[in-house]
């Protein structure tokens, strides 16, 4: 795993907790907030570990899956 990479997946691990947090607290709207962000730190991780370039400045989950 490349070291660029690892800050995105524990920002990822973070969002995740608190989404699962917010769940158990039924804080919909924060669950699926802390959810999206967790997924596009993932995916922007994936980007690094692919083509080993900094990932766009987007928030747009299907472009940074693409």
């Amino acid at each position: 795993m490349r070291e660029e990479t690892k800050p995105w997946l524990t920002q990822a691990e973070d969002d995740f907790k608190t989404a699962k947090a917010m769940l158990e607290a039924h804080r919909w709207g924060y669950t699926c907030f802390c959810s999206q962000q967790a997924l596009e730190k993932i995916l922007k991780a994936a980007i690094v570990e692919r083509v080993n370039k900094s990932p766009p400045k987007t928030h747009d989950l299907v472009k940074l899956a693409q």
